[in-house]
């Protein structure tokens, strides 16, 4: 048994695909299945049952779950002590951030960080929002980023908010409400809409809004990609509502048109968490000072 093994079995367990463990590890999905192989024959068992829905853990494989956790956890607090004899010359430090802000807030002040400090190696995960809390849960990563969804109740979970984030209507330029500067929240009804995936912070945080308005919007299409999204709204296949980060480079370009909300804007915070039971290592203590000192800027792109 090997820690490249244990590893490749952690990710195939947390994302339930042995494909989208491989991109997540760079490596071929056939490496990923031969390491698994490996692990089986070695202790003689089966670790995931395969079916045509996908796969899941065996109860040996639960086992293995949680063992290959703690070694794993073991390992890094190692290679943190070794990191702190070493002051801020070398370390490594993860991240993880929900779509939002890992695609279109935190490259910036990531780029900043790395001119300061080049020895330090980032590690940044980007998924939908409770998957940011499970791999923080999980002692994965060490500081999330992710926008305001449904509330976080893990006792060791911290939060605070670190920026407000405005939701747009976008459509195509060819819309009828293009050259419109806001629209009532009604209006959003008669159209239809193309809605991100239903665990991302962004739909979360629309749909509870729109809820307490009284408002029920006509979902056309659920994609989980943004840039899909922001392509199918500029075919007018139907509008869209999006954070203002997101659609910055469209509005500028001419490729899209944004409009706000009429009377009730639609707002969120968006939120750094860390787990208050945890020590962060020197590389995360840095990155968090760094962060703090410069996060004020983040939203002066967008303005």
């Amino acid at each position: 048994m090997t820690f490249d093994q244990l590893r490749t079995f952690v990710t195939v367990a947390r994302v339930k695909s042995f494909s989208r463990a491989a991109d997540a590890l760079n490596l071929t999905q056939p490496a990923v299945s031969t390491q698994i192989a490996l692990l089986e024959k070695e202790y003689r068992v089966v670790l995931f049952h395969r079916t045509t829905k996908g796969i899941g853990l065996t109860q040996a494989g639960e086992i293995l779950l949680a063992a290959a956790n703690e070694i794993l956890r073991v390992v890094e607090a190692m290679r943190q002590s070794f990191d702190a004899l070493q002051g801020l010359r070398r370390g490594k430090v993860n991240l993880g951030a929900s779509l939002i802000v890992g695609i279109y807030v935190l490259p910036r002040i990531l780029g900043q960080f790395k001119l300061k400090h080049p020895e330090i190696e980032i590690n940044l995960q980007v998924e939908h929002a409770p998957k940011i809390v499970e791999q923080l849960v999980a002692n994965n990563i060490e500081l999330g980023f992710i926008g305001e969804g449904n509330p976080i109740k893990h006792p060791h979970i911290a939060t605070t908010p670190f920026l407000n984030d405005e939701f747009l209507v976008i459509m195509s330029k060819n819309h009828p409400w293009s050259k419109l500067k806001a629209i009532p929240a009604a209006d959003l009804a008669t159209q239809p809409f193309i809605a991100s995936h239903k665990e991302s912070a962004t739909r979360q945080a629309i749909e509870r809004q729109f809820a307490a308005a009284g408002v029920r919007l006509n979902v056309v299409m659920e994609m989980e990609n943004i840039e899909m999204i922001k392509k199918a709204v500029e075919a007018n296949l139907g509008i869209s509502i999006m954070s203002r980060f997101a659609i910055q480079q469209e509005i500028e370009t001419g490729r899209l048109n944004a409009l706000r909300i009429a009377k009730t804007p639609l707002q969120r915070q968006l939120y750094l968490v860390w787990r208050k039971d945890r020590r962060l290592s020197k590389a995360a203590e840095a990155f968090l000072s760094f962060f703090t000192a410069h996060s004020a800027t983040l939203g002066e792109a967008c303005r």
